[in-house]
Parts: structure tokens; sequence; C-alpha cells
């Protein structure tokens, strides 16, 4: 078999790990609001590595519908993992939907934006922003769609997981500080794991990028970088069993504490 078409197969390594992980996280024993963030994040995972396999294939009018349709949902994946973070801080956590719907307005944006630069831009030009195979064009309007449209893909997506990974980053010092002595060894393993998962994630979606913008088709670094992804992804897996796992007692050790916690907290505003 040549290694060309090894290179393809190997797109369905991290799509097949993340749509396992997906239903092992949904099948955890341990059910919550928790557990759901984290099983539909991965499955927004698979459709990304879905829509990279389209774009591999050539497949432009599913990769046009998959595009525009992705914008509503991969833009979640950010503020998913946040909230899922947030869950792990509750015993009995519920979702506050009208503060999350909040986090979707980006992706919502995003697409409307893209749907009418569709309406603007010849198709060809539009799939040659989708696969990053520029060519130059005869108008200066059609060159402002055409940057506008990259603007809103990858490069906004990118600033969005860094936005996400600053709350994150603020949340865990806001815990520290209201724990204090209490932020003990579950705890710091549990920010141990969600800085993990972040770090990994942004990782595979700078790797999927590199590989469309840098054109690469050595079938030896699309192999390489596949399974590198798919390896990053059992290690958010696994991260998130365990966070999973560990909520109950964490929160049943910080329980017992929560009275002094807040004669401490008392005593300092004194």
């Amino acid at each position: 078999m040549k290694l060309e078409i090894i290179g393809i197969i190997t797109y369905l390594v991290p799509l097949t790990v993340s749509l396992l992980g997906a239903v092992s996280i949904f099948g955890n024993k341990h059910k919550g609001v928790a557990r759901n963030l984290l099983s539909l994040t991965l499955v927004i995972l698979t459709y990304k590595f879905a829509y990279d396999i389209l774009g591999v294939l050539d497949l432009d009018l599913l990769q046009l519908i998959a595009f525009n349709a992705g914008n509503l949902l991969w833009f979640v994946a950010p503020p998913m993992l946040y909230y899922f973070y947030i869950s792990l801080q509750t015993h009995n956590y519920e979702l506050d939907k009208p503060a999350f719907r909040k986090h979707l307005i980006t992706g919502g944006v995003i697409f409307t934006f893209s749907m009418l630069i569709l309406g603007l831009l010849p198709i060809e030009q539009y799939m040659e922003v989708l696969n990053f195979r520029f060519q130059d064009s005869p108008t200066f309007e059609h060159n402002f769609y055409r940057f506008a449209l990259f603007s809103l893909g990858t490069p906004l997506l990118f600033l969005q997981w860094f936005f996400y990974y600053f709350l994150l980053d603020r949340l865990i010092k806001e815990q520290q500080t209201y724990y204090g002595k209490f932020y003990g060894s579950y705890e710091k393993r549990n920010e141990q794991l969600m800085r993990r998962t972040f770090h990994f994630l942004i990782a595979i979606f700078a790797m999927s990028f590199g590989v469309q913008f840098m054109q690469i088709t050595n079938p030896i670094y699309i192999i390489l970088i596949n399974l590198i992804q798919g390896t990053l992804l059992y290690f958010v897996i696994s991260a998130g069993r365990e966070q999973i796992d560990i909520k109950s007692y964490r929160m049943y050790k910080l329980s017992s504490h929560e009275e002094e916690i807040k004669n401490n907290k008392v005593v300092n505003e004194l």
C-alpha cells in the first residue's frame, strides 16, 4: 500500500479516538453536567476531524457545507470546555443556560458573516480560502472578502481558545485565593489536568491548521501528525475521565472545610 494512501487513512486516527472518547465519557458511571459537556466537546472535535478529511479528499461541496455548519460548532468547544471545569467545582452543578447561551453568540455571528461572504464571493475563490490556495484576484473587493473569510476562520478560533484559557487561569487563581491552605493535592491535580487539556487541544488545532496552511503533502509528516493528534486526544480523554471520577471525593473534602474557609474569609475581610 502506498504511503500516500496510508497517510489519508491515518486521518481516521484522531477522528476515531475522539468519537470513541465521546462514547466512553458519556458512558461514565458518574452522571452529571460535567460528563455531558466533555462528551459533547469531543463530538465537536470529531466533526472537526471529519471536516479535515473532506479537505484532503477535495470534496469541495461537502467541505463548503461542513465549514459553514462548523462555525456553529467548533466555536462552541472552548466555552464548553471552560464550563466543564466550572461544573467540576460544584457538587450538584446545574448549567446556567442563559449565561451559557451568551458564549454561543460568537459562533452565530461568524456563521452569519461566512454565509454573507458566500453570497458575495465566487465559489471557486471561496474554496481557495478554505483550502489556503490563494491566487491573484482581479478586484480589490474580492481580495477583501477573501481576507475577511480567512480571518473569520482559524485565526479567530485561536484567539478564542487563548481567551478562554485566560478565563480559566483567572478562575483557578480565584479558587486558590478562596481555598487558601485547603487548595490541596486533589485541587492541584484537577488544575493540572485542565491546563493540560487546553494545551493539548490548542496544539491539535494548531497542527490541523499547519497541515492545511502549509500545504503539507509528505505522507510521512501526515502520518506522524495524525498519530500525534490521536495520542494527545487520548491524554485529553484520560484527563477528563480522571477529573470526573475524582470530583465527588474532591468536593467531599472541600465541603468538610467549608465552614472554616468561610470563617477565615470573614476574618481576612475584617
